[in-house]
């Protein structure tokens, strides 16, 4: 087709007064090019030319955008030819019509950005038979429900105009695990989309959102330090026992005090190792953020597989039954679960346990699990846990022996 033609000096003159000269590059009667932007990260451009019979014939254009999928620039040119099309079917001018179209679409639809992450979820996450997708375009909310044995989540990420320059927002509609385990994995997801607004990466947002670990060097120190304790609690208990010989009274407090300066020598080289080897954080590169990254799909992803379909199926990691119970809305479950910084799950009377009964600073004993055993919410140091736990015990006994005295 030949491309000689040329528009009207009326249309030339309706298109430079209706496009904003900001975004209309050029605007000849044999050239129009103008851009169309949403956002930084919804645009395109289009470029016109026109055949000897426009406008009878279709205009010819080419669509150009480093911002939108592929999928969707192809949509968007099959539905530019539709319209241009039946506007030469009626003789009609194409140029703002076309402007028309694209800047309404862009706007009206706010999930333009997210086709391939949409299609991505539905293939690769909602394989369940009770699972579901429901997209509202115009609101930009996406709403994903998983069942899986017998526990339900229903939640809805809403994708904001500036996406994914703004970050993506999370509602959790119904949910019949643990509101503070519900809690804590949205706001673990809420933390990676957080994240990837600033230009942080993906791999990076995701690892600083799981358990951390502690390093090789502290468990190997953790695990040193325990068999010491055990060795010394035993020679300090066999000197306790013969407190009646002056020998061994002063051979005690030596002990004590070498203890107690191996304790000082321990600490420090525990806070060394733990100094060096510690997490430490966002690498400075990443920090100070880069492009903004599209996480939709990591954002859904992280609460479907690894909270949806993986805590049902969780073991304590210490009695080895399910760590959660499916509960109705406003109720409690009666032990809550808690998870350690190695990642594995325990009730919270087990995790009790295992943090505040001897051995103290033992290993996870969940399967193939080398770390030891740490919580927030129970201190770490061995020392100040036999304190306690040698506190609770004469405190015990003292009652015990006061039942007995009275016959109880």
């Amino acid at each position: 087709m030949a491309f000689e033609g040329s528009i009207s000096a009326e249309e030339l003159a309706s298109i430079q007064e209706t496009i904003p000269q900001e975004v209309l590059l050029t605007a000849t009667q044999e050239y129009v090019i103008f851009h169309v932007i949403e956002t930084p990260y919804k645009n395109l451009t289009m470029k016109c030319q026109f055949p000897l019979q426009y406008p009878s014939s279709p205009l010819l254009f080419e669509l150009e955008t480093k911002t939108l999928p592929e999928r969707v620039k192809r949509k968007l040119v099959d539905k530019c030819e539709q319209e241009a099309e039946q506007l030469a079917d009626k003789g009609q001018p194409q140029v703002l019509a076309l402007w028309t179209f694209l800047s309404t679409l862009l706007q009206s639809n706010q999930l333009l950005l997210c086709t391939e992450h949409i299609s991505d979820i539905k293939s690769r996450l909602l394989t369940g038979p009770h699972d579901s997708l429901k997209l509202s375009e115009r609101n930009g909310t996406v709403t994903v429900r998983v069942e899986e044995a017998g526990f339900v989540v229903d939640f809805t990420v809403k994708v904001p105009r500036g996406y994914p320059g703004e970050q993506l927002e999370l509602r959790c509609r119904e949910a019949t695990y643990p509101p503070a385990v519900t809690h804590m994995f949205f706001k673990q997801a809420e933390e990676v989309a957080r994240r990837a607004s600033k230009g942080i990466p993906l791999n990076v947002s995701l690892r600083e959102s799981d358990p951390a670990k502690p390093s090789e060097e502290v468990v190997q120190l953790s695990i040193s330090q325990y068999k010491h304790d055990v060795k010394f609690l035993k020679v300090a208990g066999e000197l306790a026992r013969m407190s009646d010989d002056k020998q061994m009274r002063r051979e005690k407090k030596v002990l004590d005090k070498r203890e107690w300066e191996r304790e000082q020598q321990q600490a420090t080289q525990v806070a060394q190792t733990a100094a060096r080897s510690a997490p430490t954080g966002i690498p400075k590169a990443h920090r100070d953020g880069g492009e903004p990254v599209p996480a939709l799909y990591a954002v859904v992803e992280y609460i479907v597989n690894k909270f949806a379909r993986l805590l049902p199926h969780e073991k304590c990691a210490h009695c080895k039954q399910p760590v959660i119970d499916a509960i109705k809305k406003g109720e409690k479950q009666a032990d809550p679960a808690e998870r350690a910084f190695c990642g594995h799950w325990f009730h919270s009377s087990c995790l009790e346990h295992v943090m505040t009964k001897p051995p103290f600073g033992m290993q996870c004993p969940g399967d193939g699990c080398d770390s030891r055993v740490f919580h927030p919410k129970w201190t770490s140091d061995v020392k100040t846990l036999e304190r306690r736990w040698a506190a609770a015990q004469a405190r015990q006994r003292e009652v015990d022996d006061a039942r007995d005295f009275l016959g109880l």
